[in-house]
């Protein structure tokens, strides 16, 4: 089996590094406070760029902690009476952007909602972690600190948050998102949860996920014959969009 990382069996078991700060628990409690406390004040204006015959788009505005006003793309069904639909959240990661309205017009014709977070995020977060050392601390005499720091907002740290039900997908060549830091993270979730193991694959478009995803979404225990057939929710740790569904 392709390596560039610990063995398959050790990454099963591997809890990560980075320190947790001692109040990170405090932290996130004041930062859900301070974001309960913040009138979104959402503003649906519909989209001059597409006007599909069977969903409805819009740009959406709202605001974010420190007063911050975010975008997004937001697609929804055309509104049938009594009609209650899932929601999916599709977060595009540092690509950016969120790319055409079209390529999310599949899962609003299966029913669902669709909303595409628009964050101004830099392309390569490794880089600017070098920057910061080259620029403020070249002798890294004080990079506990700064990792103690970056702990507060590690996804390992929050994982065990996690109540619904998580599938990742994993390439075992990813040298952006070493497998290490992908199992780092899922080994602490403690809600139900699987992966799918891509061998061959690295930081790329994984075959099937897509599929894999919808049927997720869709609670259906079937899968393509030529893809895994363990099933649970999704996560994916790639360049590709990140996907939750909402109730």
């Amino acid at each position: 089996m392709p390596l560039i990382d610990k063995p398959l069996a050790e990454l099963r078991e591997y809890r990560g590094l980075n320190p947790r700060p001692a109040d990170f628990d405090a932290y996130w409690a004041q930062a859900l406070l301070e974001l309960d406390a913040t009138d979104p004040a959402p503003e649906f204006v519909p989209s001059t760029a597409i006007r599909p015959r069977h969903a409805e788009a819009f740009d959406l505005w709202f605001t974010g902690v420190g007063g911050a006003r975010i975008h997004a793309m937001f697609l929804r069904p055309k509104p049938e009476a009594g009609v209650r639909h899932p929601a999916v959240l599709h977060f595009h990661g540092y690509s950016g952007h969120s790319g055409d309205w079209l390529d999310k017009l599949a899962w609003v014709q299966d029913g669902f909602f669709q909303r595409v977070w628009e964050m101004d995020l830099a392309r390569d977060a490794y880089d600017g972690l070098r920057r910061y050392f080259r620029n403020h601390d070249p002798l890294h005499q004080r990079e506990r600190e700064a990792f103690t720091k970056l702990g507060y907002i590690d996804i390992q740290h929050l994982a065990p948050r996690i109540r619904a039900e998580v599938l990742m997908f994993t390439g075992l060549m990813d040298t952006v998102c070493p497998p290490s830091a992908q199992f780092a993270a899922f080994n602490k979730i403690t809600a139900p949860k699987d992966v799918v193991i891509y061998p061959d694959f690295g930081h790329e478009s994984l075959p099937s996920v897509a599929d894999q995803t919808l049927a997720f979404f869709q609670g259906s225990k079937s899968t393509p014959e030529s893809a895994p057939s363990r099933r649970i929710s999704f996560l994916q740790l790639h360049q590709e969009p990140h996907e939750h569904t909402l109730d």
